[in-house]
């Protein structure tokens, strides 16, 4: 369930940037099936093992989630994770649990400039949590949450393998003389483990950087201001996309719009609009 990557090539994967202090091991667990897929696909399990810079595990977090449009998990679903019905139905839901993540990262002083989050893989970050957001109506995506590490390009570039060569969490633990710990694909158990990878890793001399960010198309919609110097109208931005902005603020006022401000600068990116929260205001000038 990786989907598409966002790898970058091995000899460039490492991106200038400071040191962390901290790395967010992340591994969702979601609803599915061998039959047919499920759709909407929902988060059925939130876990998280922070670790210090040498890769020494300091805290964890782990939440089951309650899915709220296909509530009753698939036996195949049960047999792969290990999590059972019972555990779902009595966990909260998605916002709830994702609010309650935010504040144990704020209990631990964590955040997007001094923390990485690792994965296995680019699905989680990249298309799980933007779809789940959009399911759950939620329209902010916390900032930690918007590039990450795939470990799996960490592991070539540490281990010397060729760019694409194809390796899975076993794979790494095997290449690294580590045993498989816990329930393979229940997600604490796995954040455990890519730690154990990730520690091992450092201590061959493995730099972990951003190796993947969230692209501004796959943001959730979210409801803003489109204001002139006459009116004030709240829409609803369905794609964080610049040539979208300026198709709604036509359909909006009916002429084309020749320019878009937020926060006083003229948006000329997709980009900019990753900043966009519920309530901002976009100004335009025709």
């Amino acid at each position: 369930m990786n989907g598409e990557s966002l790898q970058l090539p091995i000899r460039d994967y490492c991106e200038a940037m400071p040191t962390f202090d901290h790395f967010l091991i992340l591994d969702f667990e979601a609803t599915c099936d061998d039959q047919a897929p499920v759709e909407p696909q929902e988060i059925i399990e939130f876990p998280g093992v922070v670790l210090d810079a040498s890769g020494d595990s300091v805290a964890e977090f782990e939440s089951f989630v309650r899915p709220v449009e296909n509530p009753r998990l698939r036996p195949f679903c049960t047999e792969l994770t290990s999590i059972t019905q019972d555990q779902t139905d009595s966990a909260p839901v998605f916002v709830d649990v994702l609010a309650n993540y935010e504040r144990f990262l704020a209990t631990h002083g964590l955040d997007h400039r001094n923390t990485l989050v690792v994965t296995c893989g680019d699905w989680d970050l990249r298309t799980m949590l933007p779809k789940q957001c959009r399911t759950a109506g939620v329209q902010t995506i916390p900032v930690i949450f918007t590039r990450w590490l795939n470990i799996k390009t960490l592991y070539r570039n540490v281990m010397n393998l060729q760019e694409g060569t194809r390796v899975s969490m076993p794979t790494m633990l095997g290449g690294l003389e580590l045993t498989l710990l816990g329930h393979h694909h229940r997600g604490i158990d796995d954040c455990r483990n890519i730690g154990r990878v990730l520690r091992a890793l450092i201590q061959k001399g493995g730099v972990p950087s951003i190796t993947g960010r969230l692209s501004a198309k796959r943001y959730p919609p979210v409801d803003i201001t489109l204001r002139t110097e006459e009116q004030r109208i709240t829409v609803r931005l369905e794609t964080r996309r610049l040539h979208t902005l300026r198709e709604l603020a036509r359909a909006t006022f009916r002429r084309s719009p020749k320019a878009l401000h937020f926060d006083s600068q003229r948006i000329e990116r997709d980009d900019v609009l990753t900043q966009l929260m519920p309530g901002s205001e976009i100004e335009v000038r025709f």
